[in-house]
């Protein structure tokens, strides 16, 4: 916890509300430069393909693809060699806060099979303007109400898998501030023997479901998370092809969205695969880490689920359903993760972060390394709250601890709750902090929300 209260600027270890809080540069500069390279290049880095960046509704997959047969029956169009076509990064920043992560195809378009079309591969090339349309030309027109970008942050990441088979591409995007949504989900799988894309309705096939047969199956298997959590629209969003007992299989990736007992809305990211071997058909997904970090390909230099979130072996997203406003994240100079958001209004800030040393339960350790670098802490104030730590870890079966203090002094006194959650990778801290004034309607607030964390993607110790 550390605030330089003299200024009104807030650090990763304690934001500040708003009243006090210096926004963040949005990314309207990088986002238009991305869009113009993009467009203007075409298939960057393919050999022959052309421009491949006209603008127009999204792109369904081509009729070839559309018949396309998964598994034995890969025989469309034999003739086109792809063994040189790849997944390659079309752009990747992380500036002011952004992050930017798009992945798209190469190929070599001088092969003799490709003459017909004009050398090029008109699969790969519809996938490469559906990338464009869907993820590169919403991000950059995205504008808030007040048709100003300053305070809007783009999160776009991707994840690609290469094998012999197949060369999937899948990407999540999202812009802040928003209601608490996870934003969108979006898959490509192309098919390198067949040289098709590959449609959902060839994954439905090989799983013997249609697309309501899955939304009925995924809404079958919901497990609320919290009392009153309930189910109000499964939309299929991408899937990818696995290695099952038999061969490759499907796994389907969706957008369940519901309400909660007091009629919050809420969603969120799901993998369905039907044939999972565990037998657990459906798994929520952790919004920023869709996937382990051993699945997908490994790339020079590392994309987000290779990168700090992943090497530091945890990550928290907010309780489903939530409003609140991202105002910064990334990692500390020794690599913790950390993030900061705004919420009630303005009233209340909230950290979530990795601090240093390794994760403890005795209070005097706790205290340490929660307020290591802080400024302004009455040191009268900290506690360890047992009540509220009993609670908190019946609620979750896991000991976690909630603390309390209180920083600043008089117009500038600003009082923190939050949990210590000792974890296989280190302690990891979500700090809940608020005015004095505001202090009873906020902490409860914030109580409500220590209860609702999902952490079933932190290794616990």
């Amino acid at each position: 916890m550390t605030i330089a209260l003299s200024t009104g600027e807030p650090t990763r270890a304690n934001p500040v509300p708003r009243s006090r809080a210096r926004r963040p540069r949005g990314p309207a500069a990088l986002l238009a430069a991305v869009a113009v390279a993009a467009l203007a290049a075409g298939c960057a880095g393919t050999e022959g393909s052309g421009t491949a960046g006209e603008v127009g509704t999204p792109t369904a997959p081509p009729p070839s693809a559309k018949a396309t047969q998964t598994g034995s029956a890969r025989d469309a169009s034999p003739q086109v060699d792809n063994t040189a076509t790849a997944i390659e990064v079309l752009e990747q920043s992380y500036e002011s806060n952004d992050i930017v992560e798009i992945l798209w195809l190469t190929y070599d378009g001088q092969q003799p099979a490709l003459e017909e079309a004009g050398w090029k591969n008109p699969e790969i090339e519809a996938i490469n303007r559906d990338i464009q349309q869907t993820v590169f030309l919403p991000a950059q027109q995205r504008e808030p109400a007040d048709g100003d970008w300053v305070d809007r942050l783009i999160d776009i990441r991707s994840y690609p898998f290469t094998s012999e088979d197949y060369l999937q591409i899948v990407t999540t995007s999202v812009a802040y501030p928003n209601n608490g949504s996870v934003g969108a989900l979006y898959s490509w799988v192309f098919d390198r023997r067949a040289n098709a894309w590959v449609p959902p309705e060839s994954a439905y096939g090989e799983a013997g479901l249609s697309g309501d047969a899955l939304r009925e199956a995924v809404a079958a298997a919901f497990v609320p998370v919290a009392d009153g959590d309930s189910v109000v629209d499964v939309e299929p969003s991408g899937f990818v092809f696995v290695q099952g007992g038999d061969g490759w299989v499907p796994r389907f990736l969706v957008t369940v969205r519901g309400v909660d007992g007091a009629g919050t809305a809420w969603d969120a990211f799901f993998s369905y695969q039907p044939t999972n071997p565990s037998g657990r058909t459906l798994t929520r997904l952790n919004s920023s880490l869709l996937f382990d970090p051993a699945e997908p390909d490994a790339t020079d230099p590392p994309l987000m689920y290779a990168g700090p979130v992943a090497d530091s072996g945890m990550w928290l997203d907010l309780p489903a359903g939530v409003a609140a406003e991202l105002t910064g994240s990334g990692t500390d100079p020794s690599g913790h993760p950390w993030a900061e958001y705004i919420a009630e209004d303005g009233a209340m800030a909230v950290s979530i972060r990795g601090v240093a040393g390794e994760a403890t339960t005795d209070p005097e350790e706790m205290r340490v390394q929660v307020l290591e670098g802080a400024v302004g802490v009455d040191p009268d104030t900290w506690q360890v709250d047992e009540e509220d730590s009993v609670r908190i870890a019946e609620s979750y079966g896991y000991p976690i601890a909630v603390y309390q203090f209180d920083s600043g002094a008089n117009e500038d006194l600003l009082r923190h709750i939050g949990l210590y959650i000792p974890t296989g990778a280190g302690g990891f801290v979500v700090d809940f902090s608020t005015d004095a004034d505001t202090w009873d309607e906020t902490s409860a607030v914030a109580r409500d929300w220590m209860t609702r964390f999902d952490l079933s993607d932190i290794p616990l110790g």
